[in-house]
């Protein structure tokens, strides 16, 4: 077969192309930072990228998901050390009122720091993150407290608000702490009602401190998971 100058100049400008071709895409790989830009490339590679962005994009959203839980634990176990603080106080006051030497005028300045302490801990009971109530159970957009007392009938607010961490792994992140809170809130009113002297209330106070306690430890074993 014969070669001719045609041939030669046919075969010499395919090439060229072929070479500006590779160099374009090469030159495309390095502005953009991806060796592959569209599935023809190369159609393993991308469908391999695909795979690992879509496990990137479940490990970041799993890694918010954690800072969620971590956040809705530790702000529970905050408020507890602070009930436990008021609880601590209220004991403090109830002791001393037992005390036979205080004067009616005495015992009306114990009444009244008691009462602000049952206030301080109803607020408490009405925690936020954002804007969720963190111990109403499912029900995150009612306060536990409305201001006139603490829910009758607890459905949703003793159910488990959970948070998925891993695949197939969730987390409970809420404390279902209404029965605690409502057996707080009604032994401030027995002793405003006189219906426990303060002698038996100190040993009520010390039943709820070690509830207080045991919800505590709860938390602290979910944060430790």
């Amino acid at each position: 077969m014969r070669v001719t100058q045609t041939m030669l100049s046919g075969n010499m400008l395919r090439n060229l192309s072929s070479s500006y071709a590779k160099m374009g895409k090469l030159q495309n790989q390095i502005n953009t930072g991806k060796k592959v830009t569209r599935p023809s490339d190369d159609p393993v590679v991308a469908m391999k990228g695909i795979g690992y962005r879509t496990s990137l994009d479940k490990v970041e959203q799993f890694q918010r998901n954690i800072g969620e839980a971590y956040n809705w634990l530790d702000t529970s176990d905050d408020t507890f050390d602070k009930i436990g603080s008021a609880m601590q106080r209220a004991n403090e006051l109830v002791v001393n009122a037992a005390n036979g030497t205080n004067t009616p005028e005495d015992r009306l300045k114990i009444q009244s720091e008691l009462d602000q302490i049952r206030e301080h801990i109803q607020n408490l009971a009405n925690t936020k993150i954002g804007d969720k109530y963190i111990f109403s159970g499912t029900k995150t957009k009612t306060p536990l407290y409305d201001g006139t007392g603490y829910p009758t009938v607890t459905s949703g607010f003793d159910k488990d608000v959970e948070i998925e961490v891993f695949d197939g792994i969730t987390l409970k992140v809420n404390t279902n702490a209404i029965d605690l809170f409502k057996n707080i809130d009604q032994m401030f009113q027995d002793i405003k009602d006189g219906t426990v002297d303060y002698g038996a209330a100190i040993g009520t106070i010390d039943e709820q401190m070690n509830d207080l306690l045991t919800t505590r430890a709860n938390v602290g074993a979910r944060q430790n998971r």
